[in-house]
């Protein structure tokens, strides 16, 4: 049964999730209507007046009409969820869109050049705009309605990190400070004819100028969107996310530093891939727990974050001469125990038990750890001696027959083998296993609640020590010591 669809925590992110794409689709969808009623405003009062500028606007309008119809599409397809060819999710569609709209915004200044360029050096003297209130109405009315869309498109695009609706948002604010500058020709030119005849001729390059502003807007913000669009499709790192995570993550309690990191940015979801360096002496569930709390952190600094963490065991700072063998040991599948580090004169002498195959041959053991002990040695330079017993590893799980009730004499031996070793009082539940050939025992003997852990693991060995001699057949012995009751 699928977690995400029983889990509540999961149908509230699928439900906000839907808000989230109804809000963006509604949003595009009013921007896609106000565009059409800009476009066919001012190509109408465009055609009526012959203003190159409020044509320009009209041309202009016209491609972000095309640009929120374009914008309305990827919305929509980006709020898909991620499907099998697919697993990043859809939300790319958006900056597919913002990009195809900077090569609309790039058509339109290019056309807009050509035009006004074309009347500034053909000009001859005679205007060819014919001035009248609808004119100023238009532009004005375009006015309202740009800061109108942008100011709401911006709102749901940071809202949402959606690049289709800011692009969206920076058509209609070019489109908003494109139509500034119309007006502002077209009231040079109406000045001009009305208050200053003489320089009227020369007043009335101003909607040509006006144009040619047009272009020096638009084309700053289609670059500016191109630039960031190309940015995310080709997955450049999203802007200082990179610094501001590896100044958060390199002071956490057990990241010892960061080997290497990864972000990008997918619509409104940032996807991080960190590889962090941690303690190699720390236990699994240690290093687990470290890039969890890694992963709840970048997920603060980066909301709605797909984060994955992996740790690197890495050699740490405060790790003694014996834990740096058991994690070279643990690094290389190498079973060490009964590991013993004495100094002497600043030089290490090293003792331990490795277990190999049973069935393994002895030069082929030796040959093995041998190799081992050369890598000891070259970890830990300040080895003087090192010396290996090698031991068969113990079969995972054997067949074994409980025959104590008929070894009344073994169970009599331990007793007086206990018995003889001073600081253990007694012992109880004492069990006898048989293995073909091999016996194997368990004892549970008292001490003095008092006595020290050392103290009492030294009486236990000479109980076993005692045993192995009292039986030959003995195979292993395991005295547990326990506190006595007062």
């Amino acid at each position: 049964m699928s977690a995400a669809v029983e889990t509540p925590r999961n149908l509230m992110t699928t439900e906000a999730s839907d808000a989230r794409s109804h809000e963006k689709t509604a949003v595009a969808g009013l921007s896609a209507l106000a565009a059409t009623g800009l476009t066919v405003g001012k190509l109408i009062v465009g055609l009526m007046t012959g203003s190159i500028a409020i044509l320009s606007e009209a041309a202009h309008s016209g491609l972000d009409l095309l640009a929120s119809l374009i914008t309305f599409l990827a919305v929509r397809v980006a709020s898909q969820p991620p499907d099998e060819l697919h697993p990043y999710g859809h939300q790319k569609a958006e900056n597919v869109a913002a990009y195809t709209e900077m090569l609309f915004l790039l058509g339109t200044c290019t056309w807009i050049t050509i035009e006004a360029t074309k009347r500034l050096l053909h000009w001859h003297g005679e205007s060819v705009v014919k001035l009248s209130v609808w004119a100023y109405a238009m532009v004005a009315v375009s006015i309202c309605v740009d800061w109108w869309r942008s100011t709401a498109l911006m709102r749901a695009a940071r809202k949402h990190s959606s690049q289709a609706l800011e692009a969206d948002a920076l058509h209609f604010r070019a489109d908003l400070w494109s139509s500034c500058v119309v007006l502002t020709g077209l009231a040079v030119m109406g000045l001009g004819r009305r208050f200053f005849p003489h320089l009227s001729p020369v007043l009335d390059h101003a909607d040509s100028m006006a144009a040619l502003g047009v272009v020096l807007l638009v084309l700053n913000a289609a670059l500016r969107l191109g630039r960031r669009t190309v940015n995310v499709l080709l997955d450049g790192a999203p802007g200082s996310l990179n610094a501001t995570i590896r100044d958060a993550v390199e002071g956490m309690e057990g990241v010892i530093g960061i080997r290497q990191m990864r972000a990008r940015q997918v619509g409104d979801k940032t996807f991080v891939e960190l590889a962090i360096a941690v303690c190699r002496t720390a236990s699994f569930e240690v290093s687990h727990d470290v890039t969890q709390q890694v992963s709840d952190r970048i997920r603060q600094l980066a909301s709605n974050a797909d984060v994955i963490v992996h740790a690197h065991p890495t050699q740490c700072n405060h790790e003694t001469a014996a834990s740096r063998i058991r994690a070279l040991a643990e690094s290389s599948r190498v079973n060490v125990h009964h590991l013993t580090v004495h100094e002497a004169s600043e030089r290490l002498y090293v003792d331990m038990d490795i277990e190999v195959e049973e069935d393994q041959t002895l030069g082929e053991a030796h040959r093995h750890v041998s190799e081992f002990e050369d890598l000891v040695r070259g970890d830990l330079p300040e080895v003087a001696q090192l010396n290996s017993r090698i031991e068969p590893r113990p079969a995972p799980m054997t067949e074994a027959t409980d025959v104590t009730s008929d070894a009344s004499d073994i169970v009599r031996t331990v007793r007086e083998v206990v018995a003889q070793v001073p600081g253990i009082s007694t012992c109880h539940n004492i069990k006898v296993r048989e293995q073909g050939d091999r016996l194997f025992i368990s004892a549970h003997c008292l001490c003095a609640p008092t006595t020290p852990v050392g103290e009492a693991h030294r009486a236990a060995a000479r109980v076993e020590e005692k045993l192995h001699a009292a039986l030959p057949s003995l195979e292993r012995v395991l005295v547990h010591t326990e506190p006595a009751r007062a």
